[in-house]
């Protein structure tokens, strides 16, 4: 395959045995780094890339949309920060847990917009051209991961009715804080506090989750705080967690459970109502930065979140955790990842390798050692065991044979390769398009598979094929 342009995703497998059983499997997505003996390139998370660019000398990968993001160099140019009016032909290439409704990375794309980068069909198409932020009182800085916005009090950043799928269920809402004043209450994060739920940070530095069962901001509601207080001028990552199905609600900070008490509103009446980035039903508007929010509309496990806690510590933006196996028992878990890709070039394709086997010191879960990329099997429940993938087909028109990997209920399987190998290739594009793909990832272990957090590293790459 002849890979003139290129967009890397890094995924870091991450997974915990303890007491024979196994969580915690992630999968951390991020920009790289790209270079060789004449030029190096930093990209950024959730880069697009576009335009054919390339001699003797050079090659050049572009990032974030139509603009070219990062430093580039070698012996004959030099390439900084700058914007390219226009790309004969673009990809833009981003991963996400299936169970999720809204995820801003905070990268700035064209320099005044940010994009919500989840799999949820319905708000992907609300925000596709993105959402403007303010042209005061917002600024792009170093996140936690990649680029965040610092908010000075004066502004926010309003979504809108987020139309979710199940929003006013089960829901987990995450992200990165930075505060940089407690002198007045603030919501770094709102929707309605008697109805689907507000964030506000308190003078003491506390966290409060809101929610209530008649929606808006007149019926009753519950009110839930952090125990620990967040600290001035330092990132934290917080969660809250809404399970409706146990009645728990639960607090994490920096991935570990910091509170948790029983939920008192078993059903929630959404209503018509505007969800706000760093503002809210609060007349101060938050100050400080944010990173990596997302929205999901399931009740996230602790493992989940300790996986997006320790993927965002490494710099990687996404990290999904697949629930608890008990070797020995037949029973595999799985985890599911949709890549998305908007493009207007007629082909692109999608390749994918890992560094090493799941490890753990000396111990090692090694990828599955039957089927291939080329012809991917069954898997055999209790004889399977390993890690494998399977990338059963998504939307759009797949070249070759796209039956091989089956369907969502019964995908096919292969091992992971350890050197960049095609997985799947898209045509009969027209314009600017939108395409899904996804990713299975199933796991099973032996019974005496030793204890311990093994962890790996596996890497996306989308193409633009000539």
């Amino acid at each position: 395959m002849n890979m003139l342009n290129g967009v890397r995703k890094q995924i870091a497998f991450v997974g915990l045995i303890a007491v024979m059983a196994l969580t915690g499997l992630s999968y951390p997505v991020s920009a790289d780094r790209y270079s060789d003996s004449n030029f190096v390139i930093d990209g950024t998370t959730g880069a697009s890339f576009g335009g054919t660019s390339s001699s003797t000398n050079y090659g050049l990968v572009s990032s974030g949309g139509d603009a070219v993001i990062g430093n580039g160099a070698s012996g004959s140019y030099k390439l900084g920060q700058g914007f390219t009016s226009q790309l004969e032909q673009s990809l833009l290439m981003w991963s996400q847990p299936d169970f999720i409704d809204l995820a801003f990375s905070m990268e700035l794309v064209n320099g005044t917009r940010i994009f919500n980068n989840a799999w949820n069909v319905e708000t992907a198409n609300v925000y596709s051209g993105g959402v403007e932020i303010p042209s005061s009182g917002v600024t792009s800085v170093a996140g936690k991961v990649g680029q965040a916005l610092s908010f000075d009090g004066s502004q926010s950043i309003s979504l809108g009715d987020v139309q979710g799928v199940e929003m006013n269920k089960n829901s987990t809402i995450s992200m990165w804080l930075r505060p940089t004043d407690f002198s007045v209450r603030q919501n770094p994060y709102a929707r309605d506090f008697a109805g689907i739920g507000a964030i506000t940070q308190e003078q003491d530095g506390r966290l409060n989750y809101y929610y209530g069962p008649d929606g808006g901001e007149a019926g009753p509601y519950q009110v839930f705080s952090t125990n620990t207080a967040l600290p001035l001028n330092t990132w934290t990552h917080v969660a809250i967690v809404r399970d409706l199905t146990t009645m728990k609600l639960t607090w994490y900070i920096n991935g570990v459970q910091d509170n948790q008490t029983t939920a008192n509103y078993s059903t929630i009446t959404r209503v018509s109502y505007p969800t706000e980035i760093a503002g809210g039903y609060l007349t101060d508007n938050y100050r400080g930065v944010i990173d990596e929010l997302k929205v999901y509309y399931d009740a996230v496990t602790a493992a989940n979140i300790k996986a997006e806690y320790n993927a965002n510590q490494q710099g990687i933006a996404t990290g999904l955790g697949i629930p608890e196996i008990t070797p020995g028992t037949g029973t595999p878990q799985h985890g599911w990842l949709v890549t998305f890709v908007e493009t207007d070039a007629p082909r692109f394709g999608i390749a994918i390798s890992q560094d090493r086997d799941l490890q753990s010191g000396s111990s090692t879960i090694p990828a599955i050692n039957v089927g291939s990329i080329q012809t991917p099997v069954l898997w055999d429940n209790g004889v399977t065991k390993g890690l494998g993938f399977s990338a059963p087909n998504g939307s759009g028109v797949r070249e070759g044979d796209a039956a091989k990997w089956g369907d969502f209920t019964s995908p096919r399987f292969a091992p992971v390769p350890n050197t960049l190998t095609t997985v799947l290739t898209q045509s009969g594009i027209t314009g600017d398009e939108k395409w899904s793909d996804y990713l299975k990832v199933e796991l099973d272990v032996p019974d005496d598979q030793p204890a311990g957090t093994y962890s790996n590293t596996v890497t996306l790459v989308a193409t633009i094929i000539p």
